[in-house]
């Protein structure tokens, strides 16, 4: 799953939650560099509260989009 955020193959991390509940009754996690494009991503397929772990620090240090 490492790189469906870049190429727009999103639909993968609906499947993979939807698998995670089913599988195990738990809420998938995803982690990602790209926080603001992660986010963005989830809400258009419509996850309510997604877990998310990324990098977030004020120098910016492997942080994909910038500061802002």
């Amino acid at each position: 799953m490492k790189y469906l955020l870049g190429i727009g193959a999103t639909q993968f991390f609906a499947e993979f939650a939807d698998y995670v509940q089913r599988k195990y009754g738990a809420e998938a996690g995803f982690i990602s560099m790209n926080l603001p494009r992660l986010i963005e991503e989830l809400e258009k397929l419509e996850m309510e509260n997604p877990i998310i772990c990324s990098s977030i620090n004020r120098i910016g240090f492997r942080v994909s989009g910038g500061k802002a």
